[in-house]
């Protein structure tokens, strides 16, 4: 019973002790961790609006024809162009890696093709030198496309484009006529809206959330038209002038898009 006794008590004293030392022990502290922060997963799903500027090479047909008199030399000029700058809207829906979208875009251009031609002709009222110019201008054009493409990575839209195009084409032609004793003229121009379609590639990347900056390559080709311009310088036997002209163009444009 006392051994009982003794072993209990000093069972009794180890623990006080431990307890004691234990309390004595600096405790350890541990800083929170700070949670991991996880990027917001990029879409390009929703509407968006933007601006572009770029230049654009035309590639236009001009033919002038004086039926009263003479038919005149057909003309080409397809290295002129122009700069252009514009505004663009659309929406996109993305489907895994592939991403549909419908846009609109409308834009200033200055575009030009001009021909013209002066020699000697023999006619009926006398000799002399017959002079002509016919241009073909146009000033603005809008699309109206669907677009594919495709993700290769999160932030990058590879697409092709095509749809309705239209555009503000004018047109003018005058000639005139010297014998030496008289000179005779005409001139006669038209303004008109015209439709066509487009065709086009490109690339955008998103640099932020909301910032989308593109470059895109189309071509364009508005309607052809056969126009009668004035009467010409051998009225009334001159049923005028026809100008025929096929304004297309190609563009390369860089712009930039926000995206809500």
């Amino acid at each position: 019973m006392l051994k009982t006794r003794i072993v209990a008590s000093l069972v009794a004293a180890t623990c006080l002790a431990t307890t004691a030392f234990a309390a004595d022990l600096p405790r350890r502290t541990y800083a929170p961790q700070p949670a991991a922060y996880m990027a917001p997963a990029f879409t390009w799903t929703g509407f968006y609006v933007g601006a572009n500027l770029g230049y654009a090479w035309q590639d236009n047909e001009l033919s002038v024809l004086d039926h009263g008199f003479v038919d005149l030399p057909r003309g080409y000029r397809k290295e002129n162009g122009g700069f252009i700058a514009g505004v663009q809207a659309g929406y996109n829906y993305q489907i895994n890696s592939f991403v549909l979208g419908v846009e609109g875009d409308l834009n200033y251009a200055s575009m030009r093709t001009r021909i013209g031609d002066t020699f000697a002709v023999t006619s009926n009222i006398g000799n002399g030198s017959y002079s002509y110019e016919a241009g073909s201008k146009v000033d603005w054009y809008g699309t109206l496309r669907a677009r594919v493409g495709f993700t290769p990575t999160e932030r990058l839209l590879i697409y092709g484009t095509g749809g309705l195009a239209f555009g503000g084409v004018k047109t003018k032609a005058s000639d005139s006529f010297n014998t030496g004793a008289a000179t005779m003229g005409s001139f006669g121009k038209g303004d008109d809206t015209r439709f066509g379609w487009t065709l086009g590639l490109g690339g955008e990347y998103a640099i932020t959330q909301n910032i989308i900056a593109r470059l895109e390559y189309s071509y364009v080709s508005l309607a052809d038209e056969d126009q009668r311009l004035g009467v010409g310088v051998f009225a009334p036997n001159s049923n005028g002038f026809t100008v025929k002209d096929d304004p297309s163009f190609q563009v390369l444009r860089a712009g930039v898009n926000y995206k809500f």
